[in-house]
């Protein structure tokens, strides 16, 4: 299942075990409200074959009257435990629905925005993520198309993970051009920045963890080989996509740091 693989990525749990989110509506306390949602979840689950989706406004006003159910279930007594882990199923059975449907928002938007010199693969994980976080986010009532949302959504994410790796290849320029870059204002040589950037890493000047260290090399080897994705990365030492991004992003910060009090750059 799409879904599944998605979550699995993004480093969320397949279990519905993370609390949902939402928008406070009166009616969302109704019966007619939960006997909906129940519905739309059961067309869901039983692969929408036959009928037409329902409209997205009243797909997202079904997850939100799942959540709210789900929420306002968590006590400790059992029969609202049980409650709880039905309706937080029911919420993830729509809000993965949702996704699904709207997967092609994401290769819409990197068919017309997607950079070539920024890894493929990554800006497709990064433009999924995007559309997830979109769906946890969006508010039906306000009057904007869900596309519309959704598409600005991931759109930003791109021009982010753009500008990051362009702060990257600023660290590490050994992989580019061996003449000049230019980014964010500043002209970088690429010979010394990469004895610089060796002698950093050989030394540990930022303090590196050997996971840090791992991924760096794997992500950015100083021989100017390719680099593995994320998603290489992630499956050889058995975390997410965006897991392995953190830590790398973390680790990159710690090189910045050094890298821009080195007397060199004075």
């Amino acid at each position: 299942m799409v879904m599944q693989k998605l979550s699995k990525r993004a480093g969320q749990p397949e279990s519905s075990t993370q609390s949902p989110r939402y928008i406070v509506r009166r009616w969302l306390s109704t019966q007619v409200a939960a006997r909906r949602a129940a519905g739309i979840s059961r067309w869901f689950a039983s692969g929408r074959s036959g009928d037409q989706a329902p409209d997205e406004h009243t797909l997202f006003a079904a997850m939100h009257a799942c959540a709210y159910r789900a929420v306002r279930a968590s006590k400790p007594r059992r029969t609202l435990r049980l409650q709880r882990s039905q309706w937080l199923c029911r919420w993830k059975v729509i809000r993965d629905g949702i996704i699904d449907l709207n997967l092609g928002l994401v290769y819409s938007v990197l068919d017309r925005f997607g950079r070539r010199d920024v890894d493929w693969e990554d800006q497709r994980s990064e433009g999924l993520l995007a559309l997830m976080r979109a769906v946890d986010g969006f508010d039906p009532w306000r009057g904007v198309r869900f596309s519309t949302y959704a598409w600005h959504s991931i759109l930003r994410s791109l021009i982010q993970l753009e500008r990051q790796t362009k702060r990257y290849r600023l660290l590490f320029p050994v992989q580019h051009e061996a003449s000049f870059e230019r980014a964010d204002g500043l002209e970088v040589r690429s010979d010394v920045d990469a004895d610089r950037v060796t002698r950093v890493l050989r030394d540990n000047l930022g303090e590196l963890t050997n996971r840090e260290s791992v991924i760096l090399g794997w992500r950015f080897p100083m021989d100017g080989s390719p680099g593995m994705t994320l998603g290489e990365v992630g499956a050889v030492i058995g975390l997410s996509k965006e897991r392995v991004r953190q830590i790398q992003n973390s680790a990159l910060t710690k090189l910045r740091q050094v890298l821009e009090a080195d007397p060199i750059l004075q």
